[in-house]
């Protein structure tokens, strides 16, 4: 990992219908999920349970068929990422009632690639740089690209989906683990028993961020200040 984004924070939601305001109203109720089996399918089980409901957890297959029929009455509430999130609020009146945190991933290379093309990382990272500043201090470029490649006309959704990341987006991004590293750990273990001994640092290379805070060159960017 060469780069981490954002900060560690709730990006999938459990939005109900308009009348459902408490997950106790769940009970009975017909919940969409991308895959009923999957990450979040799954996830939505222990919730349940500590809320005391029986319901259903169906697949559809993707956020925009969770979100059509959640419009559509079919369902009662689903499993939906932050964008479809205000999208269903502004549109349909649809409540919050629970959030899950993700992972905020990052972005990955190899060892090997980086020993052989680090001019090419370099510029790839200081272009992220460049990016997340362009997204923290110019809504009028963002919110646009934002409704392009979203591709849904609600100018205050996507005004709100801009100020929900505005102070997410890491200003110096350094590669960095939150919870993952058990995670990672517990899933590959039985299989590879070195990974119970893997440390952050085996699984990072914070170097490129490094030399673009060390230089000056992030400090000048939010100053104005690049040449």
């Amino acid at each position: 990992m060469i780069l981490t984004p954002t900060e560690l924070h709730e990006g999938v939601f459990v939005m109900a219908r308009r009348e459902i305001t408490k997950p106790e109203q769940l009970a009975g109720a017909r919940i969409g999920a991308v895959d009923a089996k999957g990450q979040f399918g799954r996830a939505i089980g222990p919730w349940l349970q500590q809320w005391g409901v029986s319901a259903s957890v169906v697949s559809l297959g993707s956020f925009q068929a969770i979100y059509a029929a959640l419009g559509a009455g079919k369902v009662d509430a689903g499993y939906l990422p932050v964008d479809l999130r205000f999208r269903g609020q502004n549109e349909f009146g649809w409540n919050v009632l629970h959030a899950l945190p993700t992972g905020t991933g990052g972005i990955v290379t190899t060892r090997r690639f980086i020993t052989a093309k680090r001019g090419i990382v370099a510029e790839v990272v200081k272009g992220f740089v460049d990016s997340i500043h362009l997204f923290k201090t110019q809504p009028d470029i963002i919110v646009p690209l934002l409704q392009r490649f979203l591709q849904f006309s609600d100018r205050k959704g996507l005004e709100q989906l801009h100020a929900f990341y505005v102070p997410l987006f890491r200003t110096v991004p350094r590669p960095t683990f939150f919870s993952e590293m058990q995670r990672l750990k517990d899933t590959f273990s039985k299989q590879y028993a070195a990974v119970q001994k893997l440390q952050p640092e085996d699984l990072y290379d914070s170097s490129f961020v490094d030399e673009l805070d060390r230089s000056g060159y992030i400090q000048r960017l939010y100053s104005g200040k690049t040449n």
